[in-house]
């Protein structure tokens, strides 16, 4: 969690059980990031779909998953 969220959480009192305090803090979040205020960082420079290579056009990145969970079985 960011100092900002904390900030925000805390200033108004926000029960993250609740779905109308997680609405409330995605849209000051939103604000934040997005909004008229928002800067980007310097030297920042969107992705463009040209940058992707074969390699990694659709990687998904992790492990490969196997059915079953991988943890050990138990007995019954």
């Amino acid at each position: 969690m960011t100092a900002q969220s904390t900030l925000i959480i805390n200033h108004y009192g926000l029960n993250m059980a609740d779905p109308e305090a997680r609405k409330l803090l995605r849209e000051q979040m939103e604000e934040f990031f997005f909004g008229s205020e928002a800067k980007m960082p310097e030297g920042w420079v969107p992705e463009t779909e040209s940058a992707e290579t074969p390699a990694t056009a659709g990687a998904k990145g992790g492990a490969p998953s196997s059915k079953g969970g991988g943890g050990a079985s138990r007995k019954k």
